[in-house]
């Protein structure tokens, strides 16, 4: 349980400063071929940093020009398809009016052609109202 301590001597104001001083002047020297390396290391991948920024710029550049002209793609190709229901919609209509008039007709073919009409049949079918012919322009005075 005895340990031996190493004894401490008190060191005065003057011998502090001198450590001090020489601990500041001294700088461990770079190993000049390891410090060059690494500043070549360093030059390297800043360069090749700067040279991947270009080439991204580039590509985002192209993209944006892509997206540009696939979003005016894609607005054109709207309009096209709400065209497009405009006229599958009138093409339903139709079908289900020429649909209505051919059950009349089959309806017409299998009655006896002997029976009286029935008063459905008596009745003009429902036609659209014509439309309006248009005003004749007045004619000019004689002389």
């Amino acid at each position: 349980m005895n340990e031996v301590r190493p004894k401490l001597k008190a060191v005065g104001a003057e011998s502090k400063d001198a450590a001090a001083g020489d601990r500041l002047d001294r700088r461990p020297e770079p190993d000049a071929p390891n410090a060059g390396r690494t500043t070549w290391l360093l030059v390297a991948l800043l360069l090749l940093a700067g040279l991947a920024l270009v080439i991204q710029t580039r590509r985002v550049g192209a993209l944006s020009g892509e997206v540009s002209r696939l979003s005016s793609d894609l607005v054109g190709a709207r309009t096209a398809l709400i065209a497009y229901e405009g006229r599958l919609a009138t093409v339903r209509e139709v079908v289900g009016e020429l649909s209505r008039r051919v059950g009349q007709l089959d309806e017409l073919v299998r009655r006896d052609p002997l029976a009286p009409p029935e008063a459905e049949d008596l009745e003009a079918p429902a036609e659209p109202a014509p439309e309006p012919a248009p005003e004749p322009a007045p004619a000019p005075d004689a002389p």
